[in-house]
């Protein structure tokens, strides 16, 4: 979880449930599958497929706890869910409103007034000429415009990972 930047904690377990359980659950899924597949050849060498009496047999039933506890996370998993998806269903992916951006030593600014919504699943192209602001704009959307370029810039930008993660940026100087 180190390597994708994600930390176990309390905050992270109620604010971010599905990514915390993502990256919990589907390495311990894959190990699982893992150890059961090298558990079945095991036994297939093993013998288990000899019609012979088994010296050893242990039955197991799935108990009423089991089907209480396995019902208890499915129903927490399905709110869990559903909620995510009506929570943040309608907003949007991206959201640029009035940003004008302006380089260092530039004459004019690179963005004016500058609008884009972008939906969740909507794929968008940007084109247009050299020097009409294309770069200013994917800068913009990766966050490297308010963390590592700070010029003249107004407006409000905010991206739905962001505020998945907890923080949500409004980029507001006077000029």
């Amino acid at each position: 979880m180190k390597l994708r930047g994600i930390a176990l904690s309390w905050k992270n377990v109620f604010t971010r449930p599905m990514l915390i359980l993502e990256a919990i659950a589907i390495p311990i899924v894959m190990r699982s599958a893992s150890i059961a597949e090298e558990l079945s050849a095991s036994a297939v060498t093993r013998g288990i497929d000899n019609p012979a009496q088994r010296t050893s047999f242990i039955q197991l039933k799935v108990h009423a706890k089991d089907w209480m506890v396995l019902c208890f996370f499915l129903v927490a998993f399905v709110v869990l869910f559903a909620c995510k998806y009506q929570i943040y269903g309608d907003m949007m992916m991206i959201d640029i409103d009035h940003v004008s951006f302006q380089y260092s030593g530039a004459e004019q600014e690179n963005l004016q007034d500058f609008n884009l919504q972008i939906k969740k699943g909507e794929c968008v192209v940007l084109t247009g000429e050299s020097g009409c602001g294309k770069t200013c704009v994917t800068r913009l959307i990766n966050t490297l415009i308010p963390h590592f370029l700070r010029r003249e810039m107004s407006g409000q930008f905010s991206s739905m990972e962001l505020i998945l993660a907890q923080s949500n940026h409004t980029i507001c100087q006077t000029r």
